[in-house]
This record gives structure tokens, C-alpha cells and sequence, in this order.
């Protein structure tokens, strides 16, 4: 009679049941930034923890290494085949330096940053790529070219940027049968 209920599926179904039911496990997760900070003593401005942490390596990756720091980037793979004006969204940026709004973004923190831009139309010379950095709605910088990226030149702007100014990436394309690219780096410059 034992070997016939060791050997029973009814029997296992039932042993197993009765050990899921009394064996059970718990876990719960809190997000980082649903916990609250006190930053009365540390002079942070961050409420919560995931600010703080973030508040903390930006000022450490700045005096350890002593750099600039990239705090938002268009790569490569940003395209458009617009023939009009068009914002392009950041392929990545700090959420710590910026609130994102359709690719319009807003600064959080101020500084003197530097904005690096080119741009390059993909179809040879039967048409071009242009590029525009917007700051507040207002163009500052700009270029295009065939596909020799700005005439193969670094270009950059440099910029006093206050809390809640707004910078926006734009490009066209004059031939939509190839489009254009647009590369950007945002740069949080070190003191001087």
C-alpha cells in the first residue's frame, strides 16, 4: 500500500501543494527615489535617495578625474528624412541635469557647457544634411553639408546655461530619398 501512493501522481500533486502552501517567500522592492533624503547636512539639494546618489557621483566623477562631463548625447544613429526643421530626441542624457520634453531639455543645473555638433547628409552630393543647436528657442549655432560632416571640422558652442533654459537639436534633410544625420554632445565644462 506505501508503494502505491509513493508511485501515485495524486499523491506528489498533494505533497507538493502542501509544501508550496507552507513554504512561502516575500519580496518587496522599493524604488530609490520614493525614498526620502534629509538634506539639511550635506547641502545637496536632492529629496530623495536616488538624487542624492546621482548628485554624488556627478561631484565625485568631477574631482576625482578632474574632466568635463558629457551630460547628454544625439549619436549617430539619430536620422531624419525630414525636409523641414525637426527636434531630434537625445539618444541619452543625465536626468540629473535635464527634464526631457519631446527632445526640448530643460536644464536643471547651471554652468558653462559646451555643445558639440555636426551633421552629414548620406547620399552623396545630390543633396545636404543641416543641424541647429536652439537655445530658449533661439538658434545659435548651425551647419550642414554633403556627406563631409561641416566641412570636416570640430564645431562647438560654448554657452552660460541658467536653471530652466532649453536646448533643442534640429535637422533637415534637402533629399528625403537619403536623410541626414545629426551628432551632438552635450558638455558640463570643469571650473577654471
Amino acid at each position: 500500500m506505501i508503494n502505491k501512493l509513493f508511485k501515485s501522481r495524486l499523491f506528489f500533486l498533494c505533497l507538493g501543494l502542501i509544501i508550496a502552501g507552507s513554504v512561502g517567500v516575500y519580496a518587496y522592492t522599493i524604488s530609490s527615489s520614493d525614498v526620502s533624503y534629509n538634506n539639511s547636512s550635506s547641502g545637496l539639494e536632492a529629496n530623495n535617495v536616488k538624487d542624492a546618489l546621482d548628485d554624488l557621483y556627478e561631484k565625485s566623477n568631477a574631482g576625482i578625474f578632474g574632466e568635463d562631463i558629457i551630460v547628454a548625447n544625439w549619436l549617430n544613429e539619430k536620422y531624419t528624412v525630414s525636409t523641414t526643421w525637426e527636434t531630434m530626441q537625445p539618444t541619452v542624457y543625465s536626468n540629473s541635469f535635464f527634464e526631457n520634453n519631446n527632445g526640448n531639455l530643460r536644464f536643471k543645473k547651471a554652468g558653462k557647457y559646451r555643445i558639440y555638433y555636426q551633421s552629414a547628409f548620406d547620399g552623396g552630393s545630390d543633396g545636404q544634411g543641416y543641424i541647429r543647436v536652439l537655445i530658449n528657442g533661439t538658434q545659435v549655432a548651425t551647419c550642414g553639408n554633403y556627406h563631409a560632416r561641416c566641412d570636416n571640422r570640430l564645431i562647438y558652442y560654448d554657452a552660460n546655461i541658467n536653471v530652466d533654459d532649453v536646448v533643442a537639436i534640429q535637422g533637415y534633410t534637402t533629399n528625403a530619398r537619403w536623410g541626414a544625420r545629426v551628432v551632438v554632445s552635450i558638455v558640463l565644462l570643469k571650473d577654471e
